[in-house]
């Protein structure tokens, strides 16, 4: 089974190590997003502090969860349309059953 397809609400994870793949993507910015909501690049700036403190990634946002991985590095970059985002790099970890 891959772990794509475990469903991690019935399962309990532990960490073993980062596996070493990283994952790079735009996790925020100031342009209005699929639900109509745009923050303001203030917010944006907020988010990118709370990093430092917490840099796991959580299944659907809860940290009651075991992290699925980590925030290694991130930045503010202004976009093509004036906007601003928030990318980040982040490791994954191996996760045992």
């Amino acid at each position: 089974m891959k772990l794509s397809e475990l469903n991690a609400k019935n399962c309990k994870f532990v960490i073993k190590e980062p596996i070493g793949k990283e994952i790079r993507g735009i996790i925020a910015g100031t342009n209005i997003d699929k639900h109509n909501h745009k923050l303001t690049l203030e917010q944006l700036k907020k988010m990118a502090e709370d990093l430092k403190s917490n840099p796991f990634m959580n299944n659907e946002h809860d940290s009651s969860k075991t992290p699925l991985g980590k925030v290694i590095n991130f930045e503010i970059r202004s976009s093509d349309n004036g906007e601003y985002e928030l990318h980040i790099v982040c490791t994954l970890f191996l996760l045992v059953l």
